[in-house]
C-alpha cells in the first residue's frame, strides 16, 4: 500500500456522505452505523443509511453510551472500565466547536487517576497539520468548578499551553454476547 492509501477510508467517506454534520451525540453515529438506530436531537431524520449490523444487534440496542459530568473520579473509573471491559472511548472536548474523538491509551499518576491520555482526532481529513494525522499525548487536569464542591476535567491542546473542558465521553461496549449468539446461530443453522 501506498501513503495516501492509509489516509482513505470507505467507512470514513460513507459517515461523511450519509451522517449529517449538523452537531449531535457521538453515540448516536455509533448506534446509527450499527444497528441503524434513528439519531436524537438535533439530527433526529432517518438516513438512508446505517443499520449494517442490525441482523446481529436488534434495532434499539446501543452498545455505546454518552457520560457526562466527569469529575475526577468518574473520569478515572470510566477510563478504568474502558480499559478492563475491552471496550472503545471516545471525547468530546468544549475548545470553540465540539467535536469526538477517538481515545488509544491513557496515563496514570501516583494516586491511581488519569494524567494524560493518548488521542487520535478523527476530524482531521483535510488538515494539513502533521499533529491531526497521527496519536498524541495529552495531559489532563482537573479544575474546581468555582463556588461548588466539584470538578471537572480538562485535557491540553497539543502544542500550546492551553486546555478544554472535556464535556462527555463516549463508551462502545464491543457487543461480544451478541456476537457469540449470532454466530452459534449460523453454526446450528449449517
Amino acid at each position: 500500500m501506498g501513503g495516501s492509501q492509509f489516509q482513505e477510508s470507505e467507512i470514513f467517506q460513507y459517515f461523511i456522505n450519509h451522517f449529517v454534520d449538523e452537531g449531535g451525540w457521538g453515540d448516536d453515529g455509533f448506534n446509527w452505523f450499527v444497528s441503524g438506530t434513528v439519531p436524537t436531537m438535533p439530527a433526529m431524520t432517518q438516513d438512508s443509511g446505517g443499520g449494517f449490523f442490525s441482523d446481529v444487534f436488534p434495532k434499539g440496542k446501543h452498545l455505546a453510551t454518552n457520560k457526562q459530568g466527569l469529575s475526577k473520579d468518574i473520569f478515572t473509573e470510566t477510563i478504568i472500565d474502558v480499559i478492563e471491559n475491552h471496550k472503545a472511548l471516545g471525547l468530546t472536548s468544549l475548545s470553540g466547536r465540539t467535536h469526538l474523538m477517538s481515545v488509544w491509551g491513557a496515563e496514570f499518576d501516583d494516586e491511581g487517576y488519569v494524567k494524560a491520555i493518548y488521542l487520535a482526532d478523527n476530524n482531521a481529513l483535510q488538515s494539513t497539520k502533521p499533529y491531526d494525522k497521527q496519536l498524541t499525548r495529552r495531559l489532563i487536569r482537573y479544575k474546581q468548578f468555582e463556588g461548588y464542591n466539584a470538578t471537572y476535567t480538562e485535557m491540553s491542546a497539543f502544542g500550546t499551553d492551553s486546555y478544554s473542558q472535556i464535556s462527555s465521553v463516549v463508551i462502545v461496549d464491543l457487543g461480544t454476547k451478541y456476537w457469540d449468539d449470532y454466530f452459534k446461530n449460523i453454526e446450528n443453522n449449517k
